[in-house]
């Protein structure tokens, strides 16, 4: 469990008497927490209980708060060289104090050493989706598929790499102003590197690159229509540090995100700045 403070210098606010979205930085809290107890299933099977949630709050624009609690549970089945997990999850978001979405996620993975340095993981999943009152059109299905690969260079040295494939099928959000889709199909890529300086210091450096694709074009009631397609990208550096002997950690967290989009309206981008403290138990 953590709390953290940040800085977002791309966060926008909808200004309703000029009619235009304007950008303003905005600081906001982090609190966040995780649990989960595993069980011994047979000889080699094991099954894991879990609960996370995340909570971020803008002093200035309530909005824009959000939360986030996953709860589910996990069935591992090694087999031969490869360790298969079963899971089935339900999560409950809310922004703004209304109900995002609930979803009921059932996921497939399976992961192998191909020696003793690098590990080949894979994942489906499939998410049945129900938006809240304000978001009937988030309604539908969400397949997601996940490739990647780990590897230890050295004892202190790790990376890996990612490829994302996400598909939805969504009601789409239809109103008096026109139709527009929330539908993406979206490829994505990232990449990580973990250097340990030290036994209280860890650096981590990450990457990720997403192309999304949305199924229906935009259609507004003056005449625009448009298919929406966004190039995403964010770059970051962590600084985590262990206070004391035992579970308190504290990090600096430096990030820049950039979202290019053929429709205005969902372009954004600039730094983002955290620092935290967090108790991890042993």
């Amino acid at each position: 469990m953590g709390a953290s403070g940040r800085y977002d210098r791309s966060f926008e606010v909808y200004d309703a008497v000029e009619s235009v979205r304007q950008r303003r930085g905005a600081g906001f809290y982090s609190l966040w927490g995780y649990a989960d107890h595993t069980m011994p299933l047979g000889d080699a099977h094991e099954y894991t209980v879990y609960l996370t949630a995340t909570a971020l709050d803008y002093p200035a624009a309530a909005e824009a708060d959000f939360t986030y609690v996953d709860m589910g549970a996990e069935l591992v089945l090694p087999h031969a060289a490869w360790d298969h997990v079963l899971s089935l999850a339900a999560y409950h978001s809310a922004f703004g104090g209304d109900t995002l979405e609930r979803a009921l996620v059932l996921s497939a993975a399976t992961s192998r050493d191909l020696d003793s340095r690098r590990r080949l993981r894979a994942e489906y999943s499939l998410s049945a989706i129900d938006g809240g009152s304000r978001y009937r059109y988030f309604d539908g299905l969400s397949h997601r598929l996940r490739l990647g690969l780990d590897s230890l260079s050295t004892p202190a040295l790790s990376w890996g790499g990612n490829y994302d494939l996400l598909y939805n099928d969504r009601r789409d959000l239809a109103d008096e102003y026109g139709v527009a889709s929330v539908s993406p199909v979206r490829h994505g890529v990232g990449a990580y590197i973990r250097y340990r300086i030290r036994e209280r210091i860890v650096l981590d450096f990450g990457s990720e690159a997403r192309f999304s694709r949305y199924r229906d074009r935009h259609r507004m009631v003056d005449g625009f229509s448009r298919r929406r397609e966004d190039v995403f990208w964010r770059v970051n550096a962590e600084i985590d540090y262990r206070l004391l002997p035992g579970g308190w950690r504290s990090f600096l967290r430096l990030e820049w995100v950039e979202n290019d989009s053929s429709l205005e309206q969902y372009r954004y981008g600039g730094p983002q700045v955290s620092a935290g403290i967090g108790w991890r138990f042993p």
